[in-house]
């Protein structure tokens, strides 16, 4: 019984180790990529709508 117990401990162990590497890389991939292009258009759409709003106050 220790030897079939010992087999499906590692059958599954390979399964569980790609799935947190693939939630890492995602992780890494958010954290690198994904947010601070959030942040930067985020940034040039406030600075849009600042000057819109001067655009407003001048010419209206």
């Amino acid at each position: 019984m220790k030897s079939k117990s010992s087999l499906t401990k590692i059958s599954v162990l390979p399964e569980i180790s790609s799935i947190w590497i693939k939630n890492h890389f995602f992780f890494a991939l958010w954290m690198f990529l994904i947010y601070p292009t959030i942040i930067k258009l985020q940034k040039f759409s406030f600075s849009l709508n600042c000057e819109m709003k001067l655009y407003l106050l001048i010419y209206v």
